[in-house]
């Protein structure tokens, strides 16, 4: 995705330091077309926490990614973590769960239209940092891969169409 202040990498970043300090053998992947390195990140805010994280070496940040990379990255993550402000759908958020990925996202806008129980809510770098330990740990917490993926349905490309032409035909008789 972006680097726009209103995804709050700086904060997942913020969270990602805190969790390798604590000791969790964890690497933070950052895909989009803006995230070719440190040193080619736009936004100031984000370039300053990259540079001063003490394990930089473990952030990877593979750039644009093809979609069977993107597949192999869904399906091998500990979860997909998207702090966002605001969206106007979710998209990414979407994908991650037809992958089955756990995903942690803020509570707000059309992200919590569109997830329904089957995310982590974390708004803060510190709630992140919170809700991956969760994640990691604690059992009783676990949301399954096909309660994620039938979420993700609802939302399908099939399903918008099938909605769009039950309205148009209410229309046309």
């Amino acid at each position: 995705g972006g680097l726009d202040a209103r995804r709050k990498v700086s904060e997942l970043i913020s969270a990602f330091n805190q969790l390798r300090a604590q000791g969790h053998d964890l690497h933070l992947v950052l895909a989009g077309d803006t995230m070719n390195g440190p040193n080619s990140v736009p936004n100031p805010i984000v370039k300053r926490s990259l540079l001063q994280s003490s394990y930089l070496n473990d952030i990877y940040m593979l750039g644009f990614v093809d979609d069977s990379t993107r597949e192999w990255l869904y399906q091998n993550a500990l979860a997909f973590v998207y702090p966002s402000r605001y969206e106007g759908f979710g998209l990414p958020v979407l994908e991650a769960l037809r992958y089955g990925t756990p995903v942690i996202t803020s509570y707000n806008s059309s992200l919590k239209e569109i997830t329904n129980d089957v995310v982590v809510y974390a708004d803060t770098g510190d709630d992140i940092r919170q809700k991956v330990i969760e994640l990691l740990y604690d059992k009783k917490y676990k949301v399954t891969s096909e309660q994620r993926q039938k979420q993700a349905e609802l939302f399908s490309w099939m399903q918008t169409a099938n909605t769009v032409m039950s309205e148009l035909d209410k229309f046309t008789g």
